[in-house]
């Protein structure tokens, strides 16, 4: 008998690639669980179709009704059977292990995809609030920028005012170079990797260090222009 976990977590996978529906990928991995646990041999020893099975196993009411309404009457053609002869022939014990097999199957199959179809949904829960987190990253990136840049062009201006003289200093123009160079790696790291900051992924810590280089850079920069303006003023 298949494991109840591996069932369900199959499922899932089939119901994320259909996309949360009862489609191609759900029936063909019920087919597959019926397949290997033998339901399909037994259903057909009783007359009831592959189609029929899969359907039931998925929860469809007409087809169940119809597999059942098959069952009953296998059962009570072994109970007429039995009465007549007192005991059940190899043949008759067989079909009625046939019938116990693909009850049984139906409800295994059942709860399988009751347990993918919340795992399938908490699954998709977790995704919603990872880009959630996600956008609100990014909105904060942009931010910081916004408030770096504008922390660097009111002290650029600053400068300007006082001196008027381009005066540079190589402390500050390293930290400038280090700036633009940190800006250009974090949106070089997010067009490759995707916006994400999972730090259970390779991609995920390449953005948040190219985020913190930024950060660092950004921070570094604004004392050091102040610095230059104090002494193009001094």
């Amino acid at each position: 008998m298949q494991d109840q976990s591996q069932a369900a977590s199959d499922y899932a996978q089939a119901l994320q690639a259909d996309n949360g529906a009862i489609k191609e990928n759900v029936r063909l991995t019920a087919v597959k669980n019926l397949h290997d646990s033998g339901a399909i041999k037994s259903a057909h020893e009783l007359g009831i179709s592959t189609s029929d099975l899969t359907e039931a196993s998925l929860g469809n009411a007409e087809a169940l009704r119809r597999v059942n309404a098959q069952l009953a009457a296998a059962e009570k053609s072994l109970g007429n059977a039995g009465g007549s002869t007192g005991a059940m022939t190899a043949k008759q014990q067989e079909a009625a292990g046939a019938i116990v097999n693909v009850r049984d199957q139906l409800g295994e199959q059942s709860k399988a995809l009751a347990a993918a179809k919340i795992i399938q949904q908490e699954n998709t829960d977790a995704v919603s609030a990872a880009n959630s987190k996600i956008g609100t990253n990014v909105d904060l990136l942009g931010a910081m920028r916004a408030a770096t840049d504008k922390a660097a062009d009111a002290t650029d201006k600053l400068a300007q005012k006082i001196a008027g003289i381009g005066r540079v200093n190589l402390d500050q123009s390293q930290a400038n170079i280090q700036y633009q160079q940190s800006t250009a790696d974090a949106t070089a790291s997010l067009q490759q990797n995707g916006a994400t900051l999972d730090l259970n992924t390779q991609k995920g810590r390449d953005n948040r260090q190219a985020l913190d280089d930024l950060a660092a850079s950004g921070i570094a920069l604004v004392p050091r222009r102040r610095r230059r303006v104090l002494l193009v003023s001094s």
